[in-house]
C-alpha cells in the first residue's frame, strides 16, 4: 500500500506481487512490475487525503496512482518477493 508521503517522494513502485526464481545453477531472474514516477503528484488542500501521480509503466503504458488504487502498489522498499526455486532450465 502506498501512503500519501510514499506517492510524494518515491520514484519507483512495484504493482502485484514480485517473484525472485532461482535457477538450480544459482541464477537469479526478478520478476516485476515497475511504474515509475511521471511527474509532480498532485494533492488538494480541502481532501487533505486524497493525490493524484501520473506514472509510467514500460513504453506505453501510463496511469494515475490514486488513493483508492493505492493499495495495489508497493514501493520499492516495501519490496518483500517470494523466492521460488526453478528445478530445471
Amino acid at each position: 500500500m502506498i501512503t500519501k508521503q510514499q506517492a510524494m517522494t518515491c520514484q519507483e513502485f512495484h504493482a502485484g506481487r514480485c517473484i525472485v526464481y532461482v535457477g538450480p545453477k544459482g541464477g537469479i531472474i526478478l520478476k516485476t512490475e515497475r511504474w515509475y514516477a511521471n511527474g509532480v503528484c498532485q494533492t488538494w488542500v480541502r481532501k487533505s487525503k486524497e493525490f493524484k501521480l501520473p506514472v509510467k509503466h514500460g513504453l506505453y503504458g501510463y496511469a494515475y496512482i490514486t488513493r483508492e488504487n493505492a493499495k495495489l502498489l508497493h514501493t520499492l522498499a516495501d519490496c518483500k518477493p517470494k523466492v521460488v526455486k526453478v528445478k530445471h532450465v
